[in-house]
């Protein structure tokens, strides 16, 4: 009997110790939660449930013992990351305090009783295996590793004292000066702080000045130590098409829809990769999808009306990159694009103006040199 109800208890403390990681991060993020229960990731031979935000993948098996809850956006201050780690642990300790109340205070059946102890004791089991710091890594489908709670919070709680040095650096990638950051944020690495929010923090910052060799680096030590989710594969891969590693950017890629099939990044990478093969109508239901998951996705409303000027749907073409500057007026490609409309028109002198305005914001964009000597050709 007693092996009957511990293959009944343990699995629903499981549950509830990764719901105390989840219902934290829903709270703090407002986005996709998924936890996968009797497996680190794993989604074959499992069953999935949704529940708005929740998504929850359960192992066909008859015994739950591990599980782990991956929240689909980073975007927490240490302080919350902090708190989202401890919630696991806190709902197994809170399990234990009620159901051992209620073992002590009540004279119940023995059956009862017994059962309502075995969950005391799966969820103290739970609560101390999680806790204590172990530096035996599990590993997870895609062959990278992941570590208990006590690993991530000593590393957490050690990155606080360097609190101030930390605060700086975040100051300087708020203020967009990421050149300034980048190095600082790679020097956390160094010293052993190499958790995700300081490698996200890491090669993001490369990748905005452009030094993609930098984040490609950055990225292939952080695919080996530590979980990457949706959007690290979208960065990687994207950072791949850069450094024209065409098999390794569909790979990442691929990885990004597996953990995430509604990741408006990647469908609008996937839209703007077949712009550039000018297959615009195969492009344009990649960047819809973006645009219905993420409203005020600037770049998508500008990459679909490319796509749509390319089509000779001029008019809705114009209102799609009128309303991307709108959302974003540092963005270079809305302004070629402009440009592009301006081009299609024979109003050469304001086609020109506008391409220069996106050379200015950024030289490196796409096609530039191209438009222009088109504009000042047909001038």
């Amino acid at each position: 009997m007693g092996v009957a109800i511990l293959i009944v208890a343990h699995p629903i403390t499981v549950l509830l110790h990764e719901l105390g990681h989840a219902i934290p991060a829903l709270i703090f993020t407002r986005k996709k939660v998924t936890v996968y229960i009797g497996s680190y990731g794993e989604t074959t031979k499992s069953f999935r449930f949704k529940i708005g935000l929740l998504e929850l993948w359960f192992r066909k098996t008859l015994f739950w013992k591990t599980g782990m809850c991956v929240p689909s956006s980073t975007e927490m201050s240490l302080l919350k990351k902090i708190l989202f780690i401890l919630g696991g642990p806190i709902a197994s300790l809170t399990i234990a305090g009620i159901t051992s109340y209620f073992v002590f205070k009540y004279d119940m059946h023995g059956a009862l009783k017994m059962i309502i102890a075995f969950f005391t004791l799966c969820s103290i089991f739970d609560f101390f295996s999680n806790i204590i710091p172990s530096s035996v890594p599990q590993a997870l489908p895609n062959g990278q590793a992941t570590y208990n709670d006590g690993a991530k919070l000593r590393q957490l709680f050690g990155l606080k004292k360097f609190s101030k040095e930390y605060q700086v650096a975040a100051e300087l990638y708020d203020k967009k000066e990421f050149a300034k950051a980048a190095p600082m944020f790679e020097q956390f690495l160094k010293k052993g702080y190499s958790i995700d929010d300081v490698y996200r923090l890491a090669y993001t910052s490369y990748i905005f000045i452009k030094d993609y060799s930098k984040a490609y680096e950055l990225l292939k030590i952080f695919e080996s130590k530590e979980q990457m989710n949706s959007d690290d594969y979208y960065n990687f891969s994207f950072v791949c098409s850069f450094l024209q590693l065409t098999t390794e950017k569909d790979d990442y890629l691929q990885k990004s829809f597996d953990l995430n099939p509604d990741n408006p990044f990647s469908h609008n990478f996937i839209g703007y990769e077949l712009n550039k093969q000018n297959k615009f109508t195969e492009a344009i239901p990649h960047f819809d999808k973006a645009i219905a998951i993420e409203p005020e996705f600037a770049y998508a409303y500008n990459n679909r009306g490319h796509a749509k000027l390319e089509l000779e749907k001029i008019d809705e073409g114009l209102d799609d990159i009128n309303y991307s500057i709108q959302l974003d007026k540092e963005n270079s490609y809305a302004y070629r694009n402009l440009g592009i409309y301006h081009l299609k028109l024979n109003q050469l002198e304001e086609a020109e103006r506008l391409l220069l305005k996106a050379k200015e914001l950024d030289e490196n964009t796409e096609l530039i040199e191209e438009l222009l000597i088109k504009a000042k050709a047909a001038a």
